[in-house]
């Protein structure tokens, strides 16, 4: 039994959840699953009919998933680091705006 699904925001835990249980899982890049031309319908029923005929024609391409220690270790690290640009970001913005 194999599992894909399309990269998003949140599936990376189901992801670790399942390689942890010693199942094939697959995340593709929505970008890489092969579509014919004109078909421009999105539905979740459309789209995991696609991702298993993909699937079992091995026309699918799983993106690298960091382990799971290494995401969650590395996840406060990274909130810290946006939330450190976006306060910098303001102070230029002050000084663009103070030099004017």
């Amino acid at each position: 039994m194999a599992f894909v699904y399309e990269a998003g925001p949140t599936g990376f835990g189901l992801y670790d959840d399942l390689v942890a249980n010693n199942q094939r899982c697959l995340v593709v890049a929505p970008s890489m699953v092969p579509t014919a031309p004109g078909q421009r319908v999105k539905t979740n029923r459309l789209d995991g009919k696609k991702l298993s005929i993909g699937l079992r024609g091995g026309e699918l391409r799983s993106i690298h998933v960091r382990g799971a220690q290494l995401s969650r270790a590395a996840a406060p690290g990274a909130i810290a680091r946006h939330a450190g640009a976006a306060v910098n970001g303001h102070q230029i913005t002050d000084q663009i705006t103070a030099a004017l």
